[in-house]
């Protein structure tokens, strides 16, 4: 396959689009292999016979999201951690590595503040059109009172490299080294693991075939010192098959995945 659709107008989705994310688009149709299009009014990519779209408000979703809302093992196990263990506490998190944002928006939906960087322009383009969608549901208040939250529902995402933003972080930080601006960052580096036991899932195998940027190989202790400057509390998200020991406190294992916090 290639990239069969060029006049994103037709699709209907331009304002899930921006110029830029075009332009990257079709720059790269040459060398990926993929097909965009609008399904069932999502922005759906298809390569190698798999479709994703990202859709928050697929109740499956929202069932898993609420059924790991209650779980003392799940992401939301280590926010009520760093909220001193208030579930009201409203915590500003920055997630590194967006990805499909399946993570991300269980943060979003727990009421939390969030800003996310992806850097990928395919993978941004799916993320802002399902984070479009969510933001213009009309489901929202009934969710929000599902949540139980008494803020509304906050996300910024960023088509950004997270690795530049720290960079900048830093450098207006420079002269304020007791400057904490968030309550957590979140670190998930998805394809720096090099060691997989188990095939992976739908989703990843999709990001990894039709990324526009090639993954690099992220030091981790770099990152996660730059974040520790700017926020009290860093989560890394690592595979159990990844083979490195890591100095910090384990919360909980969870699907193949270990959870690390650093203060």
């Amino acid at each position: 396959m290639s990239l069969k659709v060029f006049n994103f107008l037709d699709l209907g989705v331009e304002k899930n689009i921006s110029n830029e994310l075009k332009k990257s688009l079709i720059h790269k149709q040459k060398t990926q292999d993929f097909d965009l299009s609008l399904k069932d009014n999502k922005l759906t990519v298809e390569i190698a016979d798999q479709t994703y779209s990202c859709d928050f408000l697929n109740p499956k979703y929202i069932i898993e999201v609420k059924q790991n809302y209650s779980r003392s093992e799940s992401v939301y196990s280590f926010l009520k951690t760093i909220a001193k263990g208030s579930s009201k506490k409203r915590l500003k998190i920055l997630d590194l590595t967006a990805g499909f944002g399946r993570d991300l928006f269980k943060f979003v939906l727990a009421g939390h503040e969030v800003i996310a960087f992806e850097k990928d322009p395919l993978v941004f383009s799916l993320l802002k059109d399902g984070s479009n969608r969510f933001f213009s549901s009309d489901k929202l208040s009934l969710y929000k009172k599902e949540f139980r939250l008494e803020n509304n529902f906050s996300l910024e995402l960023m088509y950004k490299d997270s690795n530049l933003f720290l960079e900048e972080s830093l450098l207006e930080q420079a002269n304020d080294t007791d400057l904490k601006v968030y309550d957590l960052i979140y670190f998930d580096p998805m394809f720096d693991d090099k060691q997989k036991k188990a095939a992976p899932k739908k989703h990843m195998q999709i990001i990894k075939k039709s990324l526009l940027t090639h993954p690099e190989n992220v030091q981790k202790e770099d990152v996660i010192e730059k974040c520790l400057k700017i926020s009290n509390t860093v989560v890394l998200k690592s595979s159990k098959y990844d083979g490195k020991k890591i100095k910090a406190q384990k919360i909980f294992s969870f699907k193949g995945f270990n959870y690390y916090l650093f203060k």
